[in-house]
């Protein structure tokens, strides 16, 4: 698959459920091990050239973004600034082109600057009104989504933790490791001419086992048959879907490396294949879910969803009214929204 260990990931979850911590978690690791200057992208971006910027500097480099919902909405927001516009689209680049070369804008005032396997990571975290706010199906399909590992929160009031760990000291095998991750350096193949030998960027091959591969094939079909049943209901699930393997494959490459005692001898096994599999369909059926409850193309089929959504948790046992006028402070719209759901026969009313 010529696959690189440039990942996505998006955590959604509401205000105080922890989203700072894991993004603490990261920045005093990087610390701890002596590379947050080297890896750590800033805390915001203004444009796609900056983003480029970091990575000629660092090459490989990690941004960590709060509510970057915010930016996912400014793509299609009239009044937002064209720089940020051109964040996204950048994303999605830069994603397709750790394997090869991507190359830069042309500009008359200044040289191209073109970035050899860039590797771009992101962990974004945003509260999900903001998320599902900005979205329509259109960004569903255009692909960006379907990059993403997205992460919902199922506890938007976590337990606090006590621990008597000294903040900010991660363990010392998590150090050692990334440390040890940082530095290596895979051998020119032989026959590499001394100047390439020396700025030349070369890769190692991580094998996958046989038993692995089986279950990377075994996830294909399932995907495609989700897809298929998707795409046939005229569901823009479907598209989140399109890079599934792809992404439990880079997680089980990444697992791999982590567990190895030397490069060398890194693996992708069965455990690593099953896990990263079923990470990924745990995470694209949440993700699915949330789209079919939150996300339309316009408001009065965003208000139909939400209300046929509320009816069916609620079962036997039926919705009153009144919970959906606490729920709808709009009249108009709840009891337009009700009167359709009526007419097309998925919901019914009793009189009590």
């Amino acid at each position: 698959w010529d696959l690189r260990t440039n990942i996505y990931c998006l955590g959604v979850g509401a205000s105080s459920c922890g989203k700072v911590h894991s993004r603490r978690c990261i920045k005093d690791l990087c610390a701890s091990a002596g590379i947050a200057d080297q890896i750590l992208g800033g805390d915001e971006v203004t444009s796609d050239t900056a983003i480029a910027a970091a990575l000629k500097e660092r090459h490989s480099c990690l941004f960590q973004w709060d509510e970057i919902g915010h930016m996912i909405a400014s793509m299609k927001d009239k009044y937002s600034s064209g720089h940020r516009k051109t964040i996204v689209p950048m994303l999605m680049k830069l994603y397709s082109s750790a394997n090869t070369v991507y190359l830069g804008k042309e500009c008359a005032t200044t040289e191209r600057q073109d970035i050899t396997q860039p590797n771009l990571c992101v962990y974004g975290t945003t509260v999900p009104e903001t998320l599902w706010k900005g979205l329509t199906t259109d960004e569903i399909r255009d692909g960006f989504l379907g990059r993403m590992l997205l992460f919902l929160s199922r506890d938007d009031d976590p337990e606090v933790e006590d621990s008597n760990s000294r903040a900010g000291q991660p363990p010392r095998h998590f150090i050692d490791k990334i440390v040890w991750l940082w530095q290596y350096a895979p051998d020119a193949p032989a026959g590499t001419p001394d100047v390439q030998r020396q700025t030349g960027i070369f890769q190692i091959t991580i094998p996958t086992t046989t038993e692995a591969q089986e279950r990377f094939l075994s996830f294909r079909r399932q995907v495609r048959e989700r897809r298929k049943a998707a795409t046939a209901d005229n569901d823009a699930t479907s598209f989140l879907w399109g890079r599934a393997e792809e992404n439990a494959r880079k997680v089980a490459l990444i697992i791999s490396a982590m567990d190895a005692m030397t490069m060398e001898s890194a693996a992708i096994t069965l455990h690593h294949a099953d896990y990263a599999c079923r990470l990924v369909t745990a995470l694209l059926s949440d993700f699915s879910d949330a789209v079919g409850e939150n996300i339309a193309d316009s408001k009065v089929e965003l208000t139909i969803r939400k209300i046929h959504n509320w009816v069916k948790e609620t079962g036997a046992d039926g919705l009153p009214r009144r919970v959906l006028s606490n729920r709808l402070r709009n009249p108009r719209e709840r009891n337009e929204a009700i009167d359709d759901l009526i007419k097309e026969g998925e919901i019914f009313e009793v009189i009590v």
